[in-house]
């Protein structure tokens, strides 16, 4: 569901991934970032102007750059996606991310972009959050408006949701017995499909 597609799909995720795509094609996105191996999935959150918009999640550890962290005593999971290992996870908190201005739509998507390490090895990049880092954001998006790519396609006013999300896989002792080594992207989506109608915050409709 989450791989880059078009932005007809009736599945917001979807038109989200299609998005990502495009705004990972500007430079110097697009000499590292790998869009079929970056899964994107929605969380459910509340539609408040606080609170996070997206993050990017890793599939590696910063010191090793591997899934075992430098000690050897955790692991990450591997993220799967149509039977494809995925390097990074880029989650958009709905409804809230939608109701931002689309120029502030595009920053949180260069601001979560700029995370992804220039190896593209699941690892996190070395920048640090501060002025400089959204000045960077603010204007990798501008850049991006420049070629003509906004989010001014999505329609926040058109979905309903319905529930599929598990918390982010989090490391594991490599000791433990029953440890969830691979977890596919089902169990991770939040799908949101188009619908002509309200949604109340927080009380997305159960589908199936």
């Amino acid at each position: 569901m989450s791989s880059p597609t078009e932005m007809t799909s009736p599945v917001l995720t979807d038109r989200l991934s299609c998005l990502v795509a495009r705004f990972a094609s500007i430079e110097p996105f697009r000499d590292y970032v790998e869009p079929d191996r970056l899964l994107v999935v929605g969380v459910l959150g509340k539609s408040g102007p606080y609170g996070r918009h997206a993050a990017c999640h890793f599939t590696t550890f910063r010191d090793s750059r591997t899934r075992c962290s430098g000690d050897g005593r955790f692991e990450l999971p591997r993220i799967t996606h149509e039977g494809r290992e995925m390097r990074y996870v880029i989650s958009f908190t709905l409804p809230r991310f939608l109701t931002l201005a689309h120029a502030a739509q595009a920053e949180v998507v260069m601001h979560e972009l700029m995370h992804i390490h220039p190896a593209f090895d699941g690892s996190g990049s070395t920048l640090r959050h501060g002025p400089a880092y959204d000045r960077a954001a603010r204007a990798f998006a501008e850049a991006a408006a420049n070629r003509g790519i906004t989010t001014h396609e999505l329609a926040p006013s058109e979905t309903v949701y319905f529930r599929r999300f598990r918390p982010f896989p989090k490391a594991y002792l490599r000791s433990d017995p029953k440890p969830p080594r691979v977890v596919d992207s089902s169990e991770l989506e939040l799908a949101a499909l188009t619908w002509a109608g309200p949604v109340a915050a927080g009380s997305p409709t159960l589908l199936g």
